[in-house]
């Protein structure tokens, strides 16, 4: 599996967790207090969908302990997402050829800045990076709740 698909496939993991820590024992399935409880998988998973479709943001956390040996990749990510779309956290892996942790990032209209070491603020093209664009990911038509 390749290292964007793992680091999406934890995103999703992340994102799919907030919907689903709302349940609670009631045997109603689907009620709209968020209970899924007695609900089938594919209303849970409708359920999750259609709540981080409509979340104004959430707190994304991801990180892997693979390595590329050679080439730019994405080693860890921490930030908020909000459906502006934006996004503002920090950054770590190999970038430019050289490695960092920690690294500021944003995603604000569609432009995406990078706080590079010695270069500072620039923009930068995510996929240049090996990296979607977070702002993205709460998009209701691309973003990450197209898996549910």
């Amino acid at each position: 599996m390749t290292l964007i698909r793992r680091a999406a496939v934890g995103a999703c993991a992340a994102l799919l967790s907030l919907p689903l820590a709302a349940c609670s024992g009631d045997d109603t399935p689907g009620t709209s207090d968020g209970d899924t409880s007695g609900a089938s998988p594919e209303e849970v998973l409708a359920q999750a969908k259609a709540e981080l479709d409509e979340t104004s943001g959430v707190r994304l956390s991801l990180s892997t302990e693979d390595e590329r040996p050679d080439g730019d990749f994405l080693r860890s990510a921490d930030g908020i997402i909000t459906d502006a779309p934006a996004f503002q956290g920090t950054a770590g892996g190999r970038f430019l050829g050289f490695d960092a942790e920690d690294i500021e990032v944003r995603s604000v209209d569609g432009d995406f800045y990078v706080n590079a070491p010695i270069i500072g603020w620039d923009t930068y093209d995510p996929a240049e990076l090996c990296a979607p664009d977070p702002a993205l990911l709460l998009d209701p038509d691309t973003g990450v709740s197209n898996v549910l």
